[in-house]
């Protein structure tokens, strides 16, 4: 059950099997060339982590939202995430700079040439076409016209590259419609928190979103769109000398910037579907699929 549960997490993560090595490829990085060979799944990732928080823009002043769902956001890999310019680190010489590939990047590693005959080489990245994130998500509300949304989830694994993945988040949302008379469309504000860990001090991310939402219904469709502002980082750690059990640790910074969403959702009473494309620092899918009130 365990290996069943674990196969289809990562197939919902949208990370190929390989990558759970990524400790394995950090251990041949010092820190400078570790952040440009990682900063794409960085980027990608955390960006993808501030979406689907709504599915509409209306938040009723009063009544009861108790809505439980998956949402899940892709973020296709472009071009320019694929390579970075890493360093050759001593005793390597002479010291070169080459263009190499970055974690979701080619699989072919990349070698360079130096002083009677040595070799340095750099690892090859996954080759990913896109980076995502699955989660679970429950909305309780209204009181006052304000909603609260949670997402959690805790894994453990055993006799696998990733022995834990834990996602945590908390989100809040007010309609300023009530106090906005006669207004033709559904206005919101929102701010939201959430974090990720992946095998604890590998790779612990933090973010941050908050924006105004605006939408209308026609029926079962709803058209709402949002502009908000991302906030994003990330802590990593990983083991440079197996034989030491020498570690490195530094944390860089994600995508910040804002972040714009048109989408569309379908309210089937208690079903409730939504798709909605986010861009601004880079192009995020989402699709989410509700039930509840």
């Amino acid at each position: 059950m365990k290996r069943t549960l674990f196969l289809c997490l990562l197939s919902l993560l949208l990370i190929k099997p390989a990558f759970a090595q990524i400790e394995e490829s950090l251990q041949d990085y010092s820190e400078a060339n570790a952040r440009g060979y990682i900063q794409p799944f960085v980027d990608g990732t955390a960006t993808s982590m501030n979406r689907g928080w709504y599915q509409t823009a209306k938040v009723p002043a009063f009544g009861i939202r108790v809505r439980v769902g998956l949402i899940t956001m892709l973020a296709p890999v472009v071009d320019a995430d694929k390579t970075f310019m890493a360093e050759t680190r001593s005793p390597f010489y002479p010291q070169q700079s080459v263009e190499t590939s970055t974690v979701v990047g080619p699989p072919d590693a990349t070698y360079v040439s130096g002083y009677a005959g040595t070799q340095y080489s750099f690892p090859g990245g996954y080759d990913l076409e896109s980076t995502g994130f699955v989660v679970p998500q429950l909305t309780l509300g209204t009181v006052l016209g304000t909603e609260a949304s949670v997402r959690y989830i805790s894994l453990d694994f055993e006799d696998s590259y990733i022995e834990n993945l834990t996602v945590t988040g908390f989100g809040v949302r007010h309609s300023l419609s009530q106090y906005l008379l006669l207004s033709p469309v559904d206005v919101s504000v929102g701010g939201f928190w959430q974090t990720l860990s992946i095998n604890k001090d590998l790779l612990e991310f933090s973010t941050f979103h908050a924006g105004l939402q605006a939408g209308r219904q026609f029926g079962m469709l709803e058209l709402y769109a949002g502009v908000g502002y991302d906030q994003s980082s990330v802590d990593i750690k990983y083991v440079s000398n197996p034989e030491t059990d020498e570690s490195i640790s530094f944390s860089m910074d994600g995508e910040s910037g804002m972040q714009y969403t048109v989408g569309l959702g379908f309210d089937f009473k208690v079903m409730h579907l939504s798709a909605d494309l986010s861009f601004g620092m880079r192009p995020i899918y989402t699709a989410g699929l509700f039930v509840g009130l």
